[in-house]
């Protein structure tokens, strides 16, 4: 049977996801792989050298499991970091010369098309808002019945807020105020689309909501409401990275800009009312396996 693999070098980690394609063109996932590369450990802007040297260990290495696995055909795409960061061409270069691999850098709609391709897999036929949290941008896309009507990509990805706003330990009341009203004027589109397509649902799809259920303590697989997660979220902000350091459910690579990434769950539960969030494993490495089956004659 055909294997078919994609790679999704996000600002802060690499995804490599390999799925073997049966009779019936059903997907069956055999093989993913998570590094966090963190291109953007010094904000978005220039690859670090330790960064660049850091992410080419990565493909090298994802590059190994698709020799291994005999992967027919392979998809790679950059998001924000290789869209904005002035070495990211040479990055690109670098990696076709060690691996062999071409890298697309896709533009944060195409982002946002992908992403919601993954998620409409799991949940085909309802009305939400896709909420993707990367290191460089966010994505959100409104659907409605199963199709999408709306969709935007924001630079207010963790890694830039992080950079930006959180420079106490806790973060302190002004930085809060300014990231706040930073946040309110990035997403006036957003708020505007809301407006006139009121949504109940967040659909979360990136593995910042994965750590959040996992603070929560909710599993994965069911809806929580989001009154519940306002007070949870409001307690976490005023931690500090020591005593987050303590919170086992929250990742080493995460406990830093999980507070940002926590100020801007709620601010947008706060701009939309949605009254329950899910979490979708699907994201944009699904959207793009799907894309290649659309796109060829798999």
């Amino acid at each position: 049977m055909t294997k078919i693999a994609v790679i999704d070098l996000g600002s802060n980690t690499f995804h490599l996801l390999i799925a073997q394609l049966g009779a019936d063109h059903q997907l069956t996932p055999i093989y993913r792989k998570r590094v966090f590369a963190r291109l953007a450990r010094g904000g978005i802007g220039l690859i670090s050298p330790t960064s660049f040297r850091e992410g080419l260990a990565a493909l090298r290495e994802f590059k190994e499991a698709l020799d291994a696995h005999q992967v027919a055909q392979v998809k790679v795409v950059g998001t924000e970091m290789l869209r904005l960061a002035p070495n990211g061409a040479d990055f690109v270069r670098e990696v076709f010369e060690q691996t062999g691999l071409k890298v697309e850098i896709i533009s944060g709609l195409r982002e946002a098309e992908y992403i919601y391709l993954g998620v409409k897999q799991l949940f085909p036929k309802s009305s939400y808002l896709v909420m993707d949290i990367g290191g460089g941008s966010v994505e959100f896309i409104l659907v409605k019945d199963g199709q999408q009507t709306w969709m935007v990509s924001l630079p207010i990805g963790i890694a830039v807020l992080y950079f930006r706003f959180h420079l106490s330990d806790p973060i302190s009341a002004s930085e809060l105020t300014a990231l706040q009203d930073f946040l309110s004027e990035k997403t006036t589109g957003l708020a505007e689309a809301i407006e006139e397509h009121p949504i109940e649902e967040l659909i979360g799809a990136s593995g910042v909501f994965e750590t959040f259920f996992d603070v929560l303590e909710v599993p994965s697989d069911m809806a929580i409401e989001a009154s519940k997660v306002h007070e949870k979220l409001e307690l976490l902000i005023q931690t500090s990275l020591e005593e987050r350091q303590q919170i086992d459910t929250i990742p080493k690579t995460r406990k830093k800009m999980i507070i940002v990434a926590s100020v801007l769950l709620k601010f947008v539960l706060q701009l939309t009312s949605v009254k329950r969030i899910r979490y979708s494993p699907n994201s944009l490495k699904e959207g793009l396996l799907y894309s290649i089956i659309q796109d060829t004659k798999l």
